[in-house]
C-alpha cells in the first residue's frame, strides 16, 4: 500500500479507538457496582424498605438499587393482599416515587434492570 493510502487508514484507525474508548469509560461509570450505589445513598437500604412498607401497608419480599439512564432509586417489592408490587424509593429523601403494579423479579428472585 501506498503512505496516501496508510494514512487514511490509520485516522480512521484513531478515530474508531477514541469512539470505543469513550464507550467504554461511559459504560465503567453506568456500570457501578450496586453496593457502590448504596453506599453512596442519603438513606440506608431497610429505610427505604420500611419507606415502601408503610406505602403499600404490606411485607417486602425483596429489595435492591434500580439504576435505569442515570436514575438511581430503590425498588422494593412489596406483598399486600392484592399481589405483589414494585415500590421506587428516593436514595436522597426516603421517598416514595413510583409504584409499579406486579413485579419484575425474574424466577432467581433477582431484580430485572
Amino acid at each position: 500500500m501506498t503512505a496516501k493510502h496508510l494514512l487514511p487508514l490509520a485516522v480512521v484507525a484513531l478515530l474508531a479507538g477514541g469512539v470505543l474508548g469513550t464507550t467504554a469509560l461511559a459504560d465503567q461509570a453506568a456500570g457501578q457496582s450496586d453496593a457502590a450505589l448504596i453506599a453512596a445513598a442519603k438513606i440506608s437500604l431497610a429505610q427505604a424498605i420500611v419507606a415502601a412498607e408503610q406505602h403499600s401497608n404490606g411485607h417486602a419480599v425483596g429489595a435492591g438499587i434500580d439504576n435505569q439512564n442515570g436514575t438511581v432509586q430503590f425498588a422494593v417489592e412489596v406483598a399486600t393482599g392484592l399481589g405483589t408490587q414494585t415500590v421506587l424509593v428516593d436514595p436522597n429523601t426516603g421517598s416514595v416515587t413510583a409504584v409499579q403494579a406486579g413485579s419484575d423479579q425474574g424466577s432467581d428472585g433477582e431484580h430485572q434492570d
